[in-house]
């Protein structure tokens, strides 16, 4: 809550004093204008009343003009006071929803990675090895499968499984062929039953899983609006080190590095992106493609740099990066940079083979 707090009360008055500075300031400017006529300076040169009255404000910009400099003051005071008391109510009433989009989401990503880890556990784990499970889930009905099978199949045949074993206990020349038949005969009519509701919920994953997406984008865009502010107001985005509050859970690290950068950029390359090269005619995404299909020929290299992996981890989609240049990339855009699927940090795993390698390569 401290830095919806924080930040709303920082926009908040900064954007209101230059609003009601520069209105209230409107009738200070006038007389201004009409005393520089009526009593002009020593040179007779209008420019030198602005020069010589010249004010600043409290943030540290100029205000040329006497009256307009006082009555530039009262709307500074005026939009400090009101801007940063609705900043802050805005800020804290904001942390309600946005409290809730991330726990919504985090629950979102414990039950889709759990949901992953348990229907790859199934499929490798020796436990279920006489079940009709696939060793390499890849797709959602595949891992659906898999669950459906380590548990609702399980259920179905446990009882018929246990009676199989007693019946192969009395008939020796049986061994494992009935309770074996009982496994697989339960895992499949568990797994047709549960892949089944798994496509019929396949629409309400969708629509949680764009959900998801779309509230992580929106959230980032007023992150990004929020830094812009800092940047363009020379707002400075630090922590106090004397106070009690944590760091970052003032601003953080991430927040701190944006403001930094929209600082170094101009707005017309925040709003449009950079200049391009007259010599590239083809969008990003086919950079990317090209970049990726150099680094496939050459698997050593890092698909976003063109240089040699360094701390080499690998994504759900099976594309291996440089750790800290993949970290990056994702804090900017949260996706790959290959397929442009939605990536997130947590989920890069090291990538030891490519790690040994890049070793014997530059063995």
């Amino acid at each position: 809550m401290y830095t919806h707090i924080t930040k709303g009360f920082t926009i908040g008055q900064t954007l209101t004093r230059r609003i009601l500075r520069t209105i209230i300031g409107i009738p200070g400017a006038i007389i201004d204008a009409g005393v520089a006529v009526l009593y002009p300076s020593e040179s007779g040169q209008y420019a030198d009343y602005w020069n010589e009255c010249g004010l600043k404000y409290a943030d540290g910009s100029n205000v040329n003009g006497v009256c307009r400099g006082v009555t530039g003051y009262v709307g500074d005071i005026a939009g400090a006071a009101i801007g940063g008391i609705v900043g802050s109510v805005v800020g804290g009433v904001c942390y309600i929803p946005d409290a809730l989009g991330r726990t919504v989401c985090w629950v979102h990503d414990k039950v889709h990675d759990g949901f992953d880890k348990v229907a790859n556990a199934i499929g490798n784990r020796e436990f279920f090895k006489n079940l009709p499970v696939i060793r390499q889930p890849v797709y959602y009905l595949e891992k659906a499968w898999n669950v459906s099978v380590g548990t609702l199949g399980v259920a179905i045949a446990s009882p018929f499984y246990a009676v199989s074993k007693a019946i192969e206990y009395f008939i020796p020349p049986l061994k494992t062929k009935l309770s074996d038949s009982a496994l697989k005969v339960g895992g499949i009519v568990g797994g047709v039953i549960g892949t089944v509701a798994s496509a019929i919920a396949w629409p309400v994953k969708h629509i949680c899983n764009k959900a998801v997406s779309l509230f992580r984008s929106f959230r980032d865009k007023v992150r990004s609006a929020a830094a812009f502010v800092y940047a363009k107001t020379n707002e400075n985005p630090s922590n106090d080190a004397r106070s009690c509050i944590p760091p970052e859970s003032v601003h953080s690290t991430e927040f701190r590095e944006r403001v930094t950068r929209y600082k170094n950029s101009t707005t017309a390359e925040l709003l449009c992106g950079p200049l391009r090269a007259p010599d590239l005619h083809e969008p990003l995404m086919n950079n990317n493609q090209q970049a990726a299909a150099q680094a496939n020929d050459e698997p050593w290299l890092d698909p976003i740099l063109l240089q040699p992996l360094e701390d080499p981890v690998i994504d759900p989609h099976g594309h291996t990066f440089s750790r800290s240049s993949i970290s990056r990339w994702i804090r900017e855009h949260h996706d790959c940079p290959v397929n442009r699927q939605a990536l997130r940090e947590d989920q890069l795993i090291p990538n030891r083979i490519a790690e040994d390698l890049v070793r014997m390569r530059i063995a």
